[in-house]
């Protein structure tokens, strides 16, 4: 929600369109009382023209709140959006080099570009939901009360039950969605490589191979959507046999009210109508679920990202223009976890215009000596100077600035 404040008059627009719409939402059931009981019952003469401008009015209003707030909210969910691609991509490049190679690229990619839209989805219709339909809820239970409160509180009683299995879905959709998560990226991941690496793979004739591992990929992603599906599913059915109880319950009260003159046709309709209206809205805020939770997994990966901590520069050095003397003394790395070093006890003096080669074997160390220059990786004994300085004393822009790759 911090991300929303430079946008904060859009924001406060969507708002205006959200308590404008939920306003108008009450006002149907309230015309069903006056309706009924003098229109219909009392036949006292009621003006025709008051209902049908009342209603088109009622609609009219809810049409405008509605459009604003759709609006509003979308420009604000994708500036949003635009501006968590930009902290990401930038945040990404500047990331030290072995969080590339700890991390599947694909990983990378799937959060940059598809897992951020979680969040602009729920940025947009989790908010939406819970804004407009808690204050539908909220402005019909207000009417309820005051039209009949005994028989309100029969109805709110079975909230908390509701409240109970929304929460305990919650937490197995969360888990759900993380998982959901993971397997796109290591989807995005072998597509990637397979886009890559073809000419490996026609070479190599791995036709059957890849597809095996993309199927596998897949089948996962597949059961991990389902088990979101009866998740998700469930939520609402229970919901709504809990509202159905309720309206049952109110029903049957309402029927010995109405036998004791407690209450009248137009109370009752104007009750049932607000009751029955209080359905969808319960609906929605129970179907937000998913989006809720998918957001908040996708939340969490592309936090984890921008909190990783940016490349270390120590360096205070710079250097105008190099001379290209390049001398590695006694240069040893291992990589984490390895077991032997990639380098070891490595000395090499390379003059201003020399050109060297490094040949070797595949796992010599060749590309491990080189990513050792620009300070990719940081050697674990020995130093590394250019023009007699240590490349640690420089700032990695002026380091780089002396290097073509």
């Amino acid at each position: 929600m911090r991300h929303t404040r430079p946008y904060w008059k859009g924001f406060a627009l969507a708002l205006l369109g959200l308590v404008l719409a939920a306003a108008m939402e009450p006002l149907l059931p309230a015309m069903m009382k006056p309706l009924l009981d003098q229109g219909f019952v009392a036949k006292d003469g009621i003006p025709i023209w008051i209902v049908p401008v009342a209603i088109i009015g009622i609609f009219i209003g809810r049409g405008i709140g509605t459009f604003t707030s759709n609006y509003a909210l979308n420009w604000v969910a994708n500036k949003v959006l635009v501006d968590f691609r930009k902290q990401m991509f930038e945040h990404v490049m500047r990331l030290p080099s072995h969080e590339f190679q700890d991390q599947a690229s694909g990983v990378l990619i799937s959060r940059i570009v598809f897992e951020v839209n979680n969040i602009a989805s729920a940025a947009t219709r989790v908010l939406t939901t819970v804004v407009r339909d808690s204050l539908v809820i909220l402005g019909l239970l207000g009417y309820l009360l005051w039209l009949n409160w005994k028989l309100t509180l029969v109805a709110l009683v079975l909230i908390p039950v509701m409240g109970f299995l929304v929460s305990r879905f919650s937490k197995r959709m969360m888990s759900l969605n993380r998982t959901t998560l993971a397997l796109t990226g290591e989807l995005t991941h072998d597509v990637e490589e397979a886009v890559h690496g073809y000419k490996v793979i026609k070479i190599f004739g791995a036709y059957e191979r890849e597809m095996a591992v993309f199927t596998r990929t897949v089948e996962r992603l597949r059961a991990a959507a389902m088990r979101i599906t009866v998740a998700s599913g469930a939520t609402v059915p229970m919901t709504q046999m809990c509202a159905a109880i309720a309206m049952s319950v109110v029903v049957s009260i309402a029927l010995l009210q109405s036998q004791s003159n407690q209450t009248t046709v137009g109370g009752f309709a104007a009750f049932i109508t607000a009751m029955l209206m209080l359905l969808a809205p319960l609906k929605h805020l129970a179907d937000i679920n998913g989006p809720l939770q998918r957001g908040l997994a996708a939340a969490e990966g592309i936090f984890e990202i921008i909190d990783k901590p940016l490349e270390p520069d120590t360096g205070t050095r710079t250097l105008a223009r190099a001379q290209g003397a390049v001398r590695f003394e006694n240069v040893s790395f291992r990589y984490p976890g390895a077991e032997q070093d990639a380098l070891q006890g490595l000395s090499l003096d390379v003059r201003p215009g020399e050109v060297v080669a490094l040949v070797g074997g595949s796992g010599g160390g060749k590309t491990t000596l080189i990513n050792l220059l620009p300070r990719f990786v940081a050697p674990t004994g020995g130093r590394i100077l250019l023009d007699d300085i240590p490349i640690e004393e420089l700032t990695l822009d002026s380091l780089r600035d002396q290097l073509a790759l």
